[in-house]
């Protein structure tokens, strides 16, 4: 086999994970869309908590399916779990500081930036999740 190659259930496990990146992601708007319209419409600054609370919930939820199903990890669950909320919290401040940073140098649309931005954002988090977050003993 050739080694520059990679195998097949590399590749499984790096399909699994963007399967269930999109499957969160379509989870987390339909929170946010539940939690706005009926949670929280009558409460001050309803956005912000629909936000905050659909991704607190989607999060937990992708963290037991990555940990589990993608990448079958028997790390500890304390120490993989403060892990991945360390890496979320990165995450959104490099996306915000990224995009802000590349808007103002460039002239380009923000959605565009923001698209590849996060983009890059998801192959680094997969390989930090793979290498550092979900190992397996």
């Amino acid at each position: 086999m050739d080694k520059n190659r990679p195998d097949k259930t590399a590749i499984l496990e790096f399909l699994r994970f963007a399967m269930v990146s999109i499957g969160v992601s379509i989870f987390d708007i339909f929170l946010y869309w539940l939690f706005a319209e009926f949670v929280f419409p009558e409460i001050a600054y309803p956005l912000i908590w629909s936000t905050v609370l659909a991704r607190v919930i989607s999060a937990a939820v992708n963290y037991v399916i990555n940990r589990q199903l993608v990448f079958h990890s028997n790390e500890d669950r304390r120490k993989s779990a403060m892990q991945f909320v360390v890496l979320s919290i990165v995450q959104c401040g490099l996306s915000a500081v990224l995009v802000h940073g590349v808007e103002a140098i460039t002239s380009w649309d923000k959605v565009v930036i923001k698209v590849i931005v996060d983009t890059l954002l998801f192959f680094a988090n997969y390989i930090i999740q793979k290498k550092f977050i979900f190992t397996r003993k």
